[in-house]
């Protein structure tokens, strides 16, 4: 059986209609700038097109530069393969700014310089940074970042930065050269390193082969270690709970009442709300599965998190029948309506409705907004802030804001430069977003976590926390200081990822944005059984992917955040985060099936 892996391409999409009842969603430009992405490791592709193929899926992905030559002597590794026929020796690194690097950020690829006079005849090692992480010893998996450089010419002849590609191996064991397998040991992750290495101990009389290394050239390498797996580690057991996590995402089954067809407007609470209950003039945040009582099947759905629709009841805006089905209803409450055409879509029908159809909906109403509330004014501040500033005008009573959250917002955004406002939802749909998912600037994820539902929240934020030097066009400048008033008006109810951490790790904690290296096992709760590990591809098979970009399900995106560096964390992962209702795998992964993982965290670039 092939593996399954946790990648988006597998990930499934509950079906909802592109049926528009009036101007529900609208897009606004209040987005993070996208954090880089790295390409995926050769291995790792590998295996995931023989994934894709064996699914029938289709994936975009993308690999290394075949013309490099990497510390491996004469060995073909999981990222390149050393030997290859290249170009001539490039030019030096350009650093940016211009001869101002700083060589302690190791976010920043480092300058690497020819000392004055000869080479040294033995291997020298010289610590730039000292990490603090778990140390290298021999017969351990390594994940590094890299520049080497000709010690007689000072030209740069390779670098893992400029592939975007982190390098990975196995070090003591011949699989790069002596000079790092002697070099690398001991160095702690979180540290960079630099070696001089003498020609015996790199290429020798051959060179690379390739001519960027001419025989017995010595050799400058600045050596970032990102993670170790240590050779005492290994594939962990995985214990299943007894009961299924909850899946509070599935949507209801609809179920046609059996006199409906021809029937007048009904209208049941199926569950009753305990928060607020919906006027005339308010705006409502609901979500819906909707069918037609001729056939049964489903023709309307909005049900998804991301998909939430919200109106102003009573204002024309979507059919008579929901007009008039969510008055009275309290937040919290799950109704059923019974809409007769007359109420609908009548007798011209949709694209999915036929003409003169009777619908059945199950509404769930997720949050509301009074219409006596009006947009606030925003007082600016007269000094540019350092630290985010939060301040509550109106405490919520509602649920809670956590990361993972889908949020309904409206909001006002002012530059404290010109106290010109530049952004508002007032007057459009409210803003919906998922938190803590690098959806939004910074300063929104830290400024509105934690917020109550019905609540009125002003965030004074840095340009750090905001568009940073960049600004966002015209309207917000380099490193503008900016203030929101914003309103939770839903808090959408979601499924959480119960996490344990087995071991603690040591290193950098994994945030939104972190390109991660993992191993893991996957088992499915029903039965115990394993359905995936890349434990059993190898030692050197750990997948790499961007957190919080959807690469993979929603469940590793949320539950893999926080972890450090060196750590291993379960999982237990709710069907509608993981694969829902149409499973995996050619039946390896069951329909709604709760997902367990042991996943340990090898490294972060």
């Amino acid at each position: 059986m092939a593996p399954v892996w946790p990648v988006s391409a597998l990930r499934f999409v509950s079906p909802y209609s592109t049926q528009k009842f009036g101007s529900f969603m609208s897009k606004s430009d209040f987005s993070k700038l996208p954090s880089p992405n790295r390409a995926i490791s050769r291995t790792a592709l590998t295996w995931l097109l023989a994934i894709v193929a064996s699914l029938g899926l289709i994936a975009a992905a993308c690999g290394g530069d075949d013309d490099v030559v990497t510390p491996a002597d004469d060995v073909v590794t999981s990222d390149a393969e050393a030997g290859d026929d290249g170009d001539e020796a490039t030019t030096p690194p350009v650093p940016t700014p211009a001869g101002d690097v700083d060589n302690t950020d190791l976010a920043v690829k480092p300058l690497v310089e020819v000392p004055d006079g000869e080479a040294p005849a033995d291997l020298e090692l010289t610590d730039l940074v000292i990490g603090d992480g778990v140390q290298a010893a021999a017969g351990d998996f390594l994940i590094t970042q890299y520049v080497g450089v000709s010690y007689g010419t000072g030209l740069q002849f390779d670098s893992s930065w400029d592939r975007g590609q982190a390098f990975s191996f196995v070090v003591g064991e011949g699989n790069v050269i002596q000079g790092w397998d002697d070099g690398i040991v001991g160095m702690a992750v979180g540290g960079r390193r630099e070696l001089i290495i003498p020609s015996e101990l790199a290429y020798g009389p051959t060179g690379s082969g390739s001519g960027s290394i001419g025989p017995d050239e010595p050799l400058i390498f600045v050596v970032d270690l990102l993670g170790v797996l240590p050779q005492s580690v290994t594939k962990p057991e995985v214990s299943v709970p007894a009961e299924p996590a909850v899946s509070v995402g599935i949507k209801p089954v609809v179920e046609v009442p059996a006199n409906a067809a021809g029937s007048e407007y009904a209208e049941t609470d199926l569950t009753m709300g305990e928060g607020p209950t919906v006027d005339e003039g308010d705006i409502a945040v609901i979500r819906y599965v909707g069918v037609a009582v001729s056939t049964g099947a489903e023709v309307d759905t909005a049900w998804v998190p991301s998909a939430v629709r919200s109106f102003t009841v009573g204002s024309g805006e979507v059919i008579e029948g929901w007009d008039r089905g969510v008055v009275g209803m309290s937040v919290g409450g799950l109704r059923q309506l019974v809409v007769p055409p007359e109420l609908a879509f009548g007798d011209e029908g949709t694209e999915t409705v036929a003409p003169d159809e009777t619908l059945v909906y199950v509404v769930e109403l997720l949050g509301l907004m009074r219409a006596d509330v009006t947009k606030p004014d925003v007082d600016v501040p007269d000094a540019l802030a350092v630290e985010l500033g939060i301040r509550d005008v109106i405490e919520g009573d509602g649920a809670v804001a956590q990361p993972g959250s889908t949020l309904v917002m409206q909001y006002v955004g002012v530059s404290q430069s010109t106290g010109e406002e530049f952004d508002t939802s007032w007057g459009r749909a409210p803003f919906t977003f998922t938190l803590r998912q690098g959806q939004v600037i910074q300063g929104w994820d830290d400024g509105i976590e934690g917020m109550a539902a019905g609540g009125r929240r002003e965030l004074i934020i840095p340009g750090e926390q905001a568009y940073g030097d960049a600004g966002s066009g015209a309207a917000i400048g380099p490193n503008e200081t900016l203030v929101f008033v914003v309103d939770l008006v839903a808090v959408v109810p979601s499924s959480q990822v119960v996490t344990t951490d087995i071991i603690e790790g040591t290193g950098e904690a994994a945030g939104v944005g972190s390109v991660v290296w993992v191993h893991y096992v996957g088992a499915s709760q029903s039965n115990g059984e394993q359905f995936d590990a890349s434990w059993d591809r190898g030692r050197e098979e750990t997948i790499n992917f961007a957190l919080g970009a959807g690469q993979v399900i929603p469940g590793w995106d949320q539950g893999i955040q926080g972890m450090k560096v060196g750590g291993r964390r379960e999982l237990i992962i709710p069907a509608d985060l993981a694969y829902g209702e149409a499973g995996a795998g050619g039946g390896a992964i069951a329909p709604n099936e709760t997902l367990v993982f042991v996943v340990d965290l090898v490294a972060i670039s």
